[in-house]
């Protein structure tokens, strides 16, 4: 017999193993391609499923094979499972919170799948530890194909509106509540407590973790004060000024390096409808690849080699290439915003003096 844990289901799938190998045995190619689409295959090789509580994970069997040893992570408890009657014998309490806080239960609307059609997927699934899985969905009901989406991370967003690429969700609330279940989940909506606390959880619990690119006492690299002088720069290699509207700092300013706006950087493709972007956070931006909102772009370089032709997302086709170097090193040293509120009122003030003298 083999278990499988559903995260995302509460249950245990307890497998025979033997009936999978007679099912391939007795298969032909042409059968065994329809599989994947066939709903039904599974009766053939699934022994029962075995509820459980909060978000299971980890298992081990005991070493003479009688017990099931489940770890249910939203819980703070371990799940003892008989595997021959398949029932759970007993529950092993680790000490956890006796009550279930705001943030333990907005966590566990994150990872449960029961509000989306036969449980195939949760908050979780696209947002694996509250991040973003790397992959680019096209979220239509229609014209499939169109408007590819990168998902965006959960962490520490609750100070940077509005949401989604297009910018149309102007809170949390409307962005994961009738649009998750009228664009996403095609399903009942949240519960009005179980968005409240599904938003209460993404807006409080969850920093970025630390950047491993970041010196914690702020000293930087050579290559990333390079880096950060062309990101801060206001005229080109050729002495050229550079518009304040394609300057790095004016979208991506500190300490969100966002100025929560939206614009336009010329990397609309052919499958997109016209519309500007959302400016996105750049805090550990190193772990967030791919780039762009329809994701094209697998690298931070590629952003200004490949889909930058005219300059439009930033002034860059002067720069040689190690000055590319050097703004991705310091890109990439960008971490949790509580790091740069100083560097944000010295921006401030740098900008507020550069308006002055130009109106004198």
């Amino acid at each position: 017999r083999a278990f499988v844990s559903h995260g995302g289901n509460d249950m245990i799938t307890a497998i025979d193993l033997d009936e999978i190998r007679i099912l391939l045995n007795e298969s032909t190619d042409e059968q065994l391609a329809t599989y994947a689409n066939h709903l039904g295959i599974s009766s053939r090789y699934v022994i029962g499923r075995i509820p459980t509580g909060a978000n299971p994970k980890g298992m081990v069997v005991s070493p003479d094979g009688s017990k099931l040893y489940v770890a249910e992570r939203l819980n703070d408890r371990i799940a003892v499972i008989n595997t021959q009657t398949l029932e759970t014998e007993k529950t092993i309490g680790l000490e956890g919170p006796r009550r279930r806080t705001v943030a333990r239960h907005g966590r566990q609307v994150l990872n449960n799948a029961k509000g989306t059609f036969q449980n195939q997927y949760a908050c979780y699934t696209c947002h694996p530890d509250v991040h973003e899985d790397g992959l680019v969905y096209n979220m239509a009901g229609t014209d499939m194909g169109r408007n590819l989406a990168n998902v965006q991370t959960l962490r520490d967003i609750g100070d940077i509106p509005p949401y989604k690429w297009n910018g149309k969700n102007q809170t949390i609330y409307k962005q994961d509540g009738m649009r998750f279940s009228t664009i996403l989940t095609r399903n009942e909506a949240f519960t009005h407590k179980e968005l409240d606390v599904l938003v209460a959880y993404i807006v409080t619990g969850n920093p970025n973790p630390p950047n491993l690119r970041f010196n914690p006492i702020g000293e930087l690299t050579a290559a990333q004060k390079r880096g950060k002088v062309v990101f801060y720069r206001d005229f080109d290699n050729f002495g050229n000024e550079i518009p304040v509207e394609n300057r790095c700092y004016t979208c991506h300013p500190p300490p969100f390096f966002t100025n929560l706006e939206m614009t336009d950087v010329g990397t609309l493709a052919d499958s997109d409808d016209p519309m500007m972007f959302d400016v996105p956070q750049l805090n550990n931006v190193y772990e967030s690849a791919p780039y762009l909102h329809d994701g094209k772009a697998p690298t931070l370089e590629e952003i200004w080699t490949k889909f930058n032709d005219n300059d439009e997302h930033g002034v860059a086709n002067d720069m040689l290439k190690d000055e590319l170097n050097d703004l991705v090193e310091y890109l990439k040293s960008i971490g949790d915003a509580k790091n740069y509120m100083d560097e944000a009122k010295v921006y401030e003030a740098s900008v507020s003096g550069k308006k002055n003298k130009n109106k004198k």
